[in-house]
């Protein structure tokens, strides 16, 4: 493999800007991997203006990327070779904060205060603590502790000097700079090509650049840019993880570039943000179908997001630091709620609980919905088989009341009565009365169950049978004994229907 200026191999490219390109690479002798940032111009030498404004970048990135924090990319030692000026830094295999949220849909709780501790973290670092790590006893004019050596004596006025002196402004902060780790899910931050340290931009000529759906109001006026201003951009990304995007979209499908850029311009200077609240309800539903989004997080985190958005530099909270202490108070807030709840639990018992509980609710979704799609058609099979119920019940009806009207008739128009078989007949014909109001009163109240139904076809079948054997001739036997016949199946026929309806409707 031939080797990358030099020392080399390049694995893959990252990015391309327009003033360098940023490189996946193992170096060749030592075989670590890294990225590294190569411009894209040829630099002459040494004194070349375009290098001498690369080493002054890399300044300040070095003071802060290697300051320790776990949550800021770090770089090394600058160097001119090949005629690039190239800088390594380190490799983040992960994706990019806009990528995971779009992939993502929906970001949970545990998530989000994840990245609200790590990143308004690390530019907390940037802005309030990096002093600890840069200054300088002699030239910051420090005095040792007397009864701790290793301390120094800084009071609060002190502080505050040293804090304004080594203040870094990130400047750029956007979704696209920050990047989420795969093997640990650890959110870093990286370039700090635009940061500014003691009111001086690393790139004076790029103070104005950036992404405009982060830019604060000040910087995209052209006005002086402070820790504030991050704060701004710090609050529409804590508002996207929440939303599943940012208050001002830049709309490029409808707009050209200028135009999408001027109307999100023109909503950082005067629009108020959506409420957060009704965008997480939709982020929810969409990437969780069928489930129903219940409010996941405290109403004060509005509050405090929305005065990161606010418009004046002088309502929002100054820095990071002030930032994260507030957000540590409301989530420190919301772990003792938790913990009064469930007092005798700890963090894995509760996470199983929950965990337990949620495959439970996820269980009762799916029965309920199981149940609702047989209501459904259970109320559809009730409604076709009603009016056959009905139907065949009055068919039986019109075909018994026929046939036990026909035998009274016969019976009381005849002097078989007179006979001494003629007491049978007589018997045949109560019967069939006592059929006749036990099917109308099945049809009348239709609560029955299976052995009243059967009961009442069982006497049904003794009038057939006694028809069948009365001293009637065989013509009016036979008829009446079909009539009867077809009562009995019209009766079975409107016991099935109701059958099939039963588990549907409820009824016995």
């Amino acid at each position: 493999m031939s080797l990358f200026l030099e020392e080399y191999e390049k694995l893959r490219l990252l990015g391309k800007g327009s003033f360098a390109s940023v490189y996946k690479v193992r170096h060749h002798d030592l075989g670590y991997v890294r990225a590294i940032k190569v411009s894209n111009d040829l630099i002459t030498d040494e004194n070349d203006h375009a290098y001498r404004t690369f080493l002054k970048e890399c300044r300040v990135l070095l003071k802060i990327g290697n300051g320790c924090h776990p949550n800021i990319a770090r770089i090394y030692q600058p160097r001119l070779i090949a005629n690039k000026a190239i800088v390594e830094m380190d490799y983040i295999d992960g994706m990019t904060l806009s990528e995971y949220v779009s992939a993502k849909g929906f970001i949970d709780m545990s998530e989000f205060r994840k990245f609200a501790s790590e990143v308004v973290g690390a530019m907390a670092f940037c802005h309030a603590d990096l002093y600890k790590f840069l200054m300088d006893p002699e030239a910051d004019d420090l005095s040792s502790d007397p009864t701790d050596g290793s301390r120094y004596l800084i009071d609060k006025e002190k502080e505050k000097e040293l804090i304004a002196k080594y203040c870094v402004n990130h400047n750029d902060l956007h979704s696209n700079n920050i990047m989420r780790r795969n093997y640990d899910g650890a959110f870093i931050l990286l370039d700090f090509g635009l940061a500014i340290q003691d009111n001086h931009c690393v790139k004076s000529s790029s103070r104005g650049d950036g992404a405009y759906e982060y830019c604060s109001p000040e910087k995209l006026e052209g006005n002086g840019i402070t820790s504030a201003s991050d704060v701004y951009s710090l609050g529409i990304l804590l508002y996207e993880m929440l939303a599943g995007r940012v208050p001002f979209v830049l709309d490029l499908e409808n707009n050209g570039l200028e135009k999408a850029r001027f109307e999100v311009y023109t909503k950082q200077l005067n629009a108020v943000p959506e409420p957060i609240e009704p965008l997480r309800k939709a982020a929810f539903e969409k990437a969780n179908p069928g489930k129903t989004y219940i409010r996941d997080y405290p109403e004060e985190l509005d509050r405090i997001i929305m005065k990161c958005l606010s418009k004046n530099p002088e309502n929002r909270y100054p820095d990071a630091k002030a930032l994260l202490l507030e957000l540590n108070r409301l989530f420190a807030a919301c772990d003792l709620s938790v913990k009064r709840d469930v007092p005798a639990l700890g963090t894995s018992q509760l996470e199983a609980k929950i965990s337990g509980l949620e495959r439970a609710l996820e269980s009762e979704r799916k029965d309920n919905d199981l149940l609702r799609k047989q209501l459904g058609s259970g109320v559809a099979m009730q409604n076709d088989c009603r009016p056959i119920s009905r139907f065949l019940w009055f068919v039986a009806f019109a075909f018994l009341l026929v046939s036990v009207g026909v035998s009274f008739w016969k019976y009381g128009h005849t002097d078989y009565w007179r006979q001494s078989d003629g007491t049978f007949d007589m018997y045949m014909v109560a019967v069939g009365v006592v059929s006749v109001f036990c099917l109308g009163t099945i049809g009348f109240v239709r609560r029955f169950n299976s052995v009243l139904w059967g009961s009442c076809a069982l006497i049904m079948m003794i009038v057939a049978v006694m028809q069948s054997l009365s001293t009637f001739s065989i013509g009016w036997k036979l008829g009446l004994c079909c009539l009867s016949a077809a009562s009995i199946l019209s009766l079975a026929s409107a016991w099935l229907s109701q059958m099939i309806r039963r588990p549907f409707s409820g009824r016995k």
